[in-house]
């Protein structure tokens, strides 16, 4: 048995991204954090909390990073965003996974 706390992570996900995820489990193995999904804001609806242990995130990664090492370069982008979703975090209220600061947010 694992002692480790689970901690939310703040995630963004397209459609397309979640999809691939949800469909993919056994690659990833976070199918059953991703059926307890909570929104973050649930005016808003684009930022979801998922909870899981460090590990099981890190693992994830890894598992997904392996995966699209297998592949063409581009040849899955819902893959990549899946796992860019889980490894960088969120940048404050309104922020994207790919701004480098927080003015590219406003």
């Amino acid at each position: 048995m694992n002692d480790e706390p689970r901690v939310d992570r703040l995630v963004r996900w397209t459609r397309d991204e979640l999809a691939w995820g949800q469909a993919n489990a056994e690659i990833h193995s976070l199918g059953e954090e991703l059926k307890n999904l909570t929104p973050a804001d649930p005016e808003r609806g684009d930022d979801d909390l998922i909870s899981a242990t460090d590990e099981k995130f890190a693992d994830a990664v890894v598992r997904v990073n392996e995966y699209l090492a297998d592949l063409p370069q581009g040849a899955d982008p819902a893959a990549h965003g899946f796992q860019r979703a889980l490894s960088i975090p969120l940048r404050g209220p309104g922020g994207s996974h790919e701004s480098l600061s927080d003015e590219d947010d406003d």
